[in-house]
């Protein structure tokens, strides 16, 4: 898609479809591990499913660690980025710098 749309309507479909998918991915993730829970019990489940329900309980930290601080951070990266005329050729290290203070150094 990037390819085949402007830059500026990419980022604005960037931003609604990052949202939307993270969003899509924690709920199925929440349904993922309420059918796995329903169907292996707790007590009689083996050390492997025990295993299996563990890495499927980690994937929610770090899909609402993107959902809530690089989804914002990467939206508010491309807004800035529209502010800037094609002219002027700034680099996204000098946008951080900007936004947020020296949170990523290239």
């Amino acid at each position: 898609m990037f390819k085949n749309l402007p830059r500026h309507q990419f980022g604005n479909l960037q931003n609604k479809m990052f949202l939307a998918y993270f969003s899509m991915v924690g709920v199925y993730c929440a349904m993922a591990v309420g059918a796995f829970g329903y169907l292996h019990s707790r007590k009689t489940s083996a050390a492997a499913e025990k295993y299996q329900l563990g890495f499927l309980l980690a994937v929610f930290p770090f899909n609402l660690s993107n959902l809530v601080v690089f989804t914002p951070m990467t939206i508010d990266i491309n807004t800035i980025a529209h502010f800037f005329p094609n002219s002027t050729r700034v680099m996204y290290a000098e946008i951080n710098y900007l936004s947020y203070g020296k949170v990523f150094e290239f």
